[in-house]
């Protein structure tokens, strides 16, 4: 059997398809999802892996079953955000919360 793909049956010349987006094959399943090769946080995996990809240096995701890298800079993007919105700054004696 090739990696990053799965057979639904024995003795099969061609594997059945490409391991599901969100999970990895290293070889030898029977589902395109199987449970103990499931992304784990910190790692996403394209349609067809056979092993999971780190998201890329200084990025990071926190879910299970991510499918791309796009996600480990979605996390970021609404972290910054979320600290750019609640973040104050003081002028005089004003407060202003800035606004995006």
């Amino acid at each position: 059997m090739f990696a990053g793909t799965y057979c639904t049956g024995y003795g099969l010349t061609e594997p059945t398809a490409n391991c599901s987006g969100g999970y990895y094959c290293p070889g030898g399943q029977n589902t395109s999802t199987p449970v103990e090769y499931q992304c784990t946080p910190g790692h996403y995996c394209p349609i067809g892996s056979d092993a999971e990809v780190s998201c890329p240096s200084g990025e990071y995701q926190d879910e299970f079953t991510q499918v791309s890298f796009f996600y480990c800079l979605l996390l970021n993007i609404e972290r910054v955000h979320n600290l750019l919105t609640t973040s104050t700054s003081f002028v005089g004696q004003r407060t202003h919360t800035l606004q995006f």
